[in-house]
């Protein structure tokens, strides 16, 4: 009897060691899990907070002066001038209404100067064998109506960007860096979200 008490203690000090060293381990991970959420709720609150009050500002003209990026932050704008689709690209796997597409990204080259700047036209679908689609631009000068939204930085990538010496229609991604090392003229360091009241958001080829 004395012979098995005194083995079971040392497996009773090793059950109470390793529930603590569990607590230690998991209580700051949940801590710190739940202090993420928090934080991300928080931000997506402050967020749609200021998307909702620049929404009743009346639009800022966009000219060919280099706006500072995230005072422009959900701004609507206005501005006026021509699309360039020689240095249009196709975002690749974007899915609208469970079915997959590209958003369509032109540069429209604002009207008097040499600044272009970066407009999100919608969405398109792509076909059954994958051919890249022709999309319709108009010749003409324009006057948009958008919201300012700042380029992402952080991407994940399913695969290399097809490289090659000419110019690559459709990205992965929206890389704005890379996008401004492809081509040789002033861009705004914002991209214009058509507003879907001013436009039809789903383009045709």
């Amino acid at each position: 009897m004395e012979g098995r008490g005194a083995d079971t203690q040392p497996s009773r000090r090793f059950v109470i060691f390793l529930g603590g060293a569990l607590v230690a381990i998991l209580v700051p991970t949940f801590v710190s899990f739940g202090m993420w959420q928090w934080n991300k709720a928080a931000t997506k609150e402050t967020r749609q907070s200021l998307l909702d009050t620049r929404a009743k500002e009346p639009p800022v003209l966009l000219s060919a002066q280099a706006v500072d990026a995230e005072s422009m932050r959900f701004r609507r704008v206005s501005v006026r001038g021509h699309y360039e689709p020689q240095h249009q690209i196709l975002i690749d796997n974007r899915v609208h209404q469970q079915h997959a597409g590209y958003h369509v990204v032109t540069p429209l080259r604002i009207d008097g100067s040499e600044m272009r700047v970066l407009v999100n036209r919608g969405w398109i679908s792509a076909n059954a064998s994958r051919q890249i689609p022709q999309v319709t631009t108009p010749t003409e000068v324009v006057e948009l109506q958008a919201t300012a939204v700042m380029p992402g930085t952080r991407f994940f990538t399913l695969a290399p960007e097809a490289a090659g010496n000419g110019w690559q229609p459709v990205w992965q991604n929206l890389d704005f860096a890379r996008y401004r090392q492809a081509v040789d003229f002033p861009l705004q360091p914002v991209v214009l979200q058509l507003d879907p009241r001013k436009c039809r958001r789903r383009l045709h080829p």
